[in-house]
């Protein structure tokens, strides 16, 4: 069988299946008061135009995430009548029962499909970086890095418990070093520079990011390449 079409073991598969199923079963868990946080983004998002976003203070938990997360809150939110319309209530104190619990629980068991699918993409990422690998040491090694990434027990204790969206976001960082891999240096940079939008504190990756493509772009040892890398970046 061909290694590297065969990213997608049916033993992953089966851990992928056990781990859903066990964020599912979390759902009546404690929960931290992240929770009310996000809740009370998902009401002044939908609640209030764009402009008074960062400065509705009604309740303690003000928006404080970059544009994209806010946008990200803000199309939860158009579900949540389906649900409980109370939960877009803007009020001070904070406003909780069972059915909000979940539909916020089954949202980021939902955004974390994004996860699972950069998983896979940068499973055939370093697949295609080492293609004579044995075919089973290439299945273990896409089976190790698979269990450590999708059953990643600090992130369900903080997103499926806590309450957060950290796998979500992890996505794009995920997709981003993928693309690095496979040497599309531009798609790699636009996806961090989504992540950034998403969660500022990613910043703390920029030093790295710009000495790889200063090493690459300006820096480059091997002078004989082409000047074309720019546009092979979005290739």
């Amino acid at each position: 069988m061909n290694e590297r079409s065969d990213v997608r073991t049916p033993s992953l598969l089966a851990v992928l299946c056990g781990v859903f199923a066990l964020k599912l079963a979390l759902f009546p868990c404690y929960h931290s008061t992240d929770f009310e946080v996000h809740r009370n983004w998902l009401a002044l998002t939908s609640q209030l135009p764009l402009s008074q976003w960062y400065f509705e203070n009604t309740s303690i938990w003000t928006l404080d995430y970059p544009p994209f997360f806010a946008w990200f809150e803000k199309g939860i939110a158009q579900f949540a009548p389906l649900v409980d319309k109370g939960m877009l209530s803007i009020q001070a104190e904070p406003y909780f029962n069972k059915s909000t619990l979940n539909f916020h629980r089954l949202t980021v068991v939902i955004a974390d499909i994004l996860f699972v699918l950069a998983t896979f993409r940068l499973l055939k990422a370093l697949d295609r970086q080492e293609p004579k690998l044995s075919e089973n040491r290439g299945r273990l090694r896409r089976f190790v890095l698979g269990i450590l990434l999708l059953a990643n027990v600090g992130l369900i204790l903080v997103d499926n418990i806590h309450f957060q969206y950290n796998s979500f976001l992890t996505a794009f960082l995920l997709l981003s070093i993928g693309d690095v891999i496979d040497e599309k240096l531009l798609w790699g940079g636009f996806w961090y520079c989504v992540l950034v939008n998403f969660k500022h504190i990613y910043l703390y990756l920029a030093p790295a990011y710009a000495a790889y493509y200063l090493r690459h772009y300006i820096f480059q040892a091997d002078k004989s390449k082409p000047n074309d890398h720019w546009i092979r970046s979005f290739s």
